[in-house]
């Protein structure tokens, strides 16, 4: 009989954990769908009003040793 009651147990157990990792999954995503995302960031370059131009910076090659 105590076999079958600690089964049950287990078994209440196991879904209340479950449930609780349905409830982190869920407010994870609210959480990251309430945050703003960093790949939308950019810079401000305006600089006080003063246009700054675009520079190329060249492509240097590392002399091989």
């Amino acid at each position: 009989m105590e076999f079958y009651r600690i089964e049950y147990m287990l078994k209440n157990f196991e879904e209340a954990l479950d449930e609780e990792d349905k409830q982190y999954k869920k407010q994870e995503k609210e959480y990251k769908q309430q945050t703003p995302s960093k790949n939308n960031f950019k810079p401000d370059t305006n600089y006080g009003g003063f246009k700054t131009p675009k520079i190329e910076m060249p492509k240097i090659s590392m002399p091989k040793f």
